[in-house]
């Protein structure tokens, strides 16, 4: 058994696995390896004959399909496929003994694409705006550096989900603190990036939120973001050759 990974890092583009011969696939594994714990998104999968292109009727899976309720039914819906951080959907699996297998002859394709732009993630009711988390919007701060200094009056501890302000027009997320003993801010991880960042706006945090000591407020720029292209998504795909 052969075992393909594939980083899918865009939305709305196709990520292929193309059988070299004739060739059973038997495992096909999405996972949202995003370190944001509101990132989502939907996705379809197509199975393409040799020679042809994709299209409507090539679709064989897709989230927003999977999401209709069935006409009827009265029972409670399961949640639908949307996949968050740290989660992964088994399109096709084995169990025990028994395996469902999609046989592809030479030159067969199947298509994986993320899809960013619905807002029908839950069955009444919708995900976002256009599918939106905070890794689906651009300029997303991911890392921070230029700590200002240590303050004898800040108090040490640790600090989660503390938020601030920002001297750009980015929405403030927040973040995870530690501070030392001596009042010099030594981590600084994003928890939530926000939106609308540029490299080197100036985050400010009040001391108020970080002990209240009676320190001067703690500052910060932002040294990277994310945009809509850096969500990091795995594609598991194990295949036997026939």
């Amino acid at each position: 058994m052969a075992i393909q990974i594939t980083n899918m890092v865009a939305a709305a583009t196709d990520y292929e696995f193309t059988a070299t011969a004739e060739t059973a696939v038997t495992d096909i594994i999405i996972y949202n390896t995003d370190n944001d714990p509101l990132s989502g998104f939907e996705w379809e999968m197509h199975i393409i004959k040799s020679g042809s292109t994709k299209g409507a009727n090539t679709m064989v899976l897709k989230t927003i399909t999977m999401n209709v309720t069935p006409t009827g039914f009265g029972g409670t819906i399961a949640v639908p496929p949307v996949i968050f951080a740290g989660s992964q959907l088994s399109v096709n699996t084995i169990t025990g003994n028994f395996s469902e297998k999609w046989i592809l002859a030479t030159g067969d394709k199947i298509v994986i694409v993320l899809d960013d732009t619905s807002t029908l993630g839950f069955i009444g009711g919708t995900f976002g705006a256009a599918n939106t988390s905070a890794n689906w919007v651009d300029n997303v701060i991911a890392t921070m550096d230029t700590f200002g200094g240590a303050d004898a009056s800040r108090t040490a501890g640790t600090y989660n989900g503390v938020t601030g302000t920002s001297s750009g027009s980015g929405t403030v997320g927040t973040f995870n603190i530690i501070v030392d003993g001596a009042g010099a801010v030594t981590s600084a991880l994003v928890a939530t990036g926000g939106t609308g960042h540029a490299v080197n706006d100036t985050i400010t945090i009040a001391d108020a939120v970080l002990g209240g000591g009676g320190a001067v407020a703690f500052t910060m720029d932002v040294a990277t973001v994310n945009d809509k292209s850096d969500v990091p998504v795995n594609l598991f795909i194990n295949y036997i050759l026939v």
